[in-house]
């Protein structure tokens, strides 16, 4: 079992016991998670959050096929706000995050993802269930060679002369210039 960092476990103490860390956003109040943990397991589909003025899931639905994480972050608001985000909104936004950072710093989001889970499931964010259900949910996957950006041009570039220099090395050995480079290394060996 994967725990977290000493980082990420610190902040994580920090916000369980009601603080407000500088790296982490700021946790929300028991009463506005009480009532988004009991909206989320009403099963609505997002109706309640589209009252409060936040999108509704359907709307997310289409931006989440369609992988454009920007405009799922613009939807539902700053980091700063996501902590007032109910539990399955708070989790598409945390996989958002994920998905639109380049690397960087991930304590923050992973934080608000352990969260987002821990409500979903009704436990304590401090849970190990909900810490590695959070983790897992938030992992990125290895790029594929297809999805990898190709080097930039001028590495291309070298790829190709060194390539056409060693297969022009290699003909010349195996044709015309074979005896004479046996020859020298018969040479060098005596």
């Amino acid at each position: 079992m994967q725990q977290g960092t000493p980082e990420e476990a610190s902040a994580l103490d920090e916000l369980l016991a009601g603080g407000s860390p500088s790296r982490a956003p700021k946790p929300t109040s028991s009463a506005s998670s009480a009532s988004s943990a009991s909206s989320a397991s009403a099963g609505s589909t997002g109706t309640a959050a589209s009252r409060a003025g936040l999108p509704r899931l359907e709307d997310l639905e289409a931006l989440v096929v369609r992988a454009e994480w920007a405009k799922v972050l613009e939807r539902l608001g700053s980091f700063e706000d996501a902590a007032g985000l109910p539990p399955r909104l708070a989790l598409i936004y945390a996989v958002a995050l994920k998905e639109s950072q380049d690397g960087g710093d991930d304590t923050n989001i992973n934080l608000l993802g352990i969260r987002a889970v821990a409500g979903l499931l009704g436990m304590a964010p401090d849970s190990p269930l909900a810490l590695n259900l959070g983790k897992r949910l938030l992992r990125r996957n290895p790029v594929g060679l297809r999805q990898r950006k190709a080097p930039a041009a001028p590495i291309r570039i070298v790829i190709v002369v060194v390539a056409l220099l060693g297969g022009s090395a290699v003909g010349w050995l195996v044709g015309p210039g074979g005896d004479m480079f046996w020859e020298i290394v018969e040479m060098m060996m005596r």
